[in-house]
This record gives structure tokens, C-alpha cells and sequence, in this order.
């Protein structure tokens, strides 16, 4: 059972984002809602499955959008998307921000909206996708449960090490992965729940 595994660290949480390719007439959050809502022609949105399709749906059902013509495709996973949205094979996506942040760098997709309003606007000041909540995933480490003792000990006191260099949290901070300070051990475990 997932539930079972043991998390000794989590190296950080990022918000996921709404994108546009590059060649797509939406320039703004706002057109994209009106035309999610008001379409009468099928648009794809390309996500991955787990909290990709959690988040997806929480926004679908605040936004009204229009069901009968907007679907989510589901991908294998967030690269898939990327490549997907970033090369024009599919006009809107849903990814992690740090994905939607390398493409728009490089001019192959636009960010829509962010799933947080926490995001350092230095990086992007595209607007919350939600209206009352935040939705930043965490990126763990997982271990099966059975791992000993003296194992997730070295993992976290390794890895805690490596995440303190100012290398890691330049990189973090530039890719919108927030490094949660608390993050090792039980408080990891009981903030993530696993």
C-alpha cells in the first residue's frame, strides 16, 4: 500500500500551472476561463493522472467549465505534457510550474495561471487558478516500510546536508520549488501524511 511507505524528507513543493502553446490566441487567464465556459468546440487539456487529475477537476468544477466540449487528456506524465503543449501538438496543459517556467523561458508556452498564490512573482505573475485555496504537491523521497532504521537515517541526514547548499536553493528558488525548512523526519510525515 502507498500509504505504508516511510517519507523521510520532502524536498520541496511547487504549484502547478495552466499553460498555452505558443502559437494559441489565449493570451490571458481570462480568456482562457470565458472560452472554457462559453465554447461550442472541443478543446483538449492535456494533464497527467494523480494530482494532476485531483486539481483538474477541483478547477473544472469551480469554473463551470463547459463538460461537453472540454476534456482532460491524460498523459503518461509531465514531460509527455510538456513536449506535448511546448511542441503544438495540443493547444492548453496543466503541468508543474517548473516545467510550464523552462518552456515559456524558451518561448514554446505561456503560463495562464498558477494553482498558488504563493509563487514568487519575480517568476511569473500569472494569476491563482483558484479563488479560496493553494494546491502545491510535495516532491518526497519515499521508502517501502520495511527499510531499517540505520537506512532512513543516512537519507535523511545525507540529503538534509545536500539541500542546505546554496547551489540546491538557487536552483529551487529559480525553478518556483519552494524547500520547506520542517521538512525532515516526522514533521515530513505528518505534514504529507505519508
Amino acid at each position: 500500500n502507498w500509504d505504508t511507505f516511510i517519507t523521510p524528507i520532502v524536498f520541496g513543493e511547487t504549484a502547478y500551472a495552466i499553460v498555452a502553446n505558443s502559437t494559441s490566441s489565449i493570451k490571458t487567464y481570462n480568456e482562457f476561463k470565458n472560452l472554457v465556459r462559453n465554447t461550442k468546440k472541443d478543446i483538449n487539456i492535456a494533464s497527467s493522472s494523480g494530482t494532476f487529475k485531483i486539481t483538474y477537476d477541483l478547477w473544472a468544477e469551480q469554473y463551470r467549465v463547459n463538460k461537453k466540449y472540454v476534456a482532460d487528456i491524460i498523459y503518461p506524465n509531465s514531460p509527455a505534457v510538456a513536449i506535448a503543449v511546448g511542441g503544438n501538438q495540443t493547444e492548453f496543459g496543466l503541468l508543474p510550474l517548473y516545467y510550464a517556467l523552462q518552456f515559456e523561458r524558451e518561448g514554446r508556452m505561456r503560463i495562464l495561471a498558477v494553482s498558488s498564490s504563493n509563487v514568487d512573482k519575480n517568476l511569473t505573475s500569472a494569476p491563482n487558478m483558484f479563488q479560496h485555496f493553494n494546491v502545491a504537491p510535495g516532491y518526497m523521497l519515499a521508502l517501502h516500510p520495511d527499510t531499517p532504521a540505520d537506512i532512513v537515517e543516512w537519507f535523511q541526514r545525507e540529503f538534509w546536508r545536500a539541500m542546505q547548499s546554496t547551489r540546491y536553493a538557487e536552483f529551487m528558488s529559480n525553478n518556483a520549488i519552494t524547500i520547506n525548512k520542517n521538512a525532515v523526519g516526522d514533521v515530513a510525515v505528518k505534514r504529507y501524511g505519508a
